[in-house]
């Protein structure tokens, strides 16, 4: 397939892949689609598999992939519009109850003392994105003592991409070998497993110019690329899911879109 043909391909994706593609690889932001993401699809699932308590599978974090938590990353990543008011409440409802005593969020009721820096992670990414007031999250930014400091969490982006590329993304430093074959791995969602396909993506979404170190990442990915121009999804990391997206060994167009959008912020054909 050309460009036009995968872009076209794309299209006739869920309501969520629909609205990334207009946005990022077509340069128009169609709110009027995006609203369609709590209606349509893979969004509206979602919300429908909700409990009567506001929370998603037992609870925030249990089980793992249909839990509160990952639901609410899936929700995000999906870009259900920030202003779901079944999100926000939910979100109401765990920074409310569902505090450690070090300030982060507990994974369940047998971790009232520590948090996880992971989780607390993600749950800022997605608990910023839907529009927690900062006040409410303040407690959960531990590096930072407790307190939101804007030049703090710069530095600590700035150290991690370093790290990142210092590693060409996924070498050893000190012998120049693969340090965990599941880098390699295309899956999606990622949950909270790194590879650097998720790196690539993160750095052409935070604006990241290119670096020769990234280089090594890039060619790998590119090999991975099929004959009509898609990349397939690999095996999704196991655990219970809501619903299968997309199914492993075809081509996804979670992963050519993303594979598109790092492409042309970086300026190669």
């Amino acid at each position: 397939m050309n460009k036009q043909q995968i872009i076209n391909w794309l299209l006739k994706g869920d309501v969520s892949i629909q609205y990334q593609v207009w946005r990022d690889l077509l340069g128009k932001d169609k709110k009027n689609l995006q609203q369609k993401i709590a209606t349509d699809g893979w969004g509206n699932k979602f919300l429908s598999m909700q409990r009567a308590n506001g929370h998603w599978g037992n609870s925030f974090y249990n089980p793992k992939w249909i839990s509160t938590h990952y639901t609410l990353l899936d929700l995000r990543n999906l870009y259900l519009p920030p202003q779901n008011k079944i999100v926000q409440a939910t979100l109401k409802l765990i920074v409310e109850n569902e505090k450690s005593e070090d300030g982060g969020i507990r994974l369940g009721p047998s971790t009232s003392q520590h948090s996880d820096v992971c989780v607390n992670g993600m749950f800022l990414n997605y608990a910023t994105y839907f529009q927690v007031p900062e006040i409410k999250l303040r407690s959960i930014v531990q590096k930072a003592g407790f307190a939101y400091r804007k030049s703090a969490i710069s530095q600590a982006v700035s150290s991690g991409i370093e790290f990142l590329l210092m590693h060409n993304l996924f070498l050893s430093d000190h012998t120049g070998e693969i340090i965990d074959k599941n880098f390699l791995k295309l899956t999606y969602p990622s949950r909270w497993r790194y590879d650097i396909l998720r790196a690539m993506d993160y750095f052409q979404f935070a604006g990241i110019k290119w670096d020769n170190r990234m280089e090594e990442a890039l060619t790998y990915l590119l090999k991975k690329r099929n004959k009509d121009g898609t990349w397939n999804m690999q095996a999704a990391h196991s655990g219970q899911v809501h619903f299968i997206m997309e199914k492993g060994g075809r081509p996804s167009r979670w992963n050519t879109l993303r594979m598109l959008r790092v492409l042309k912020h970086f300026e190669i054909e």
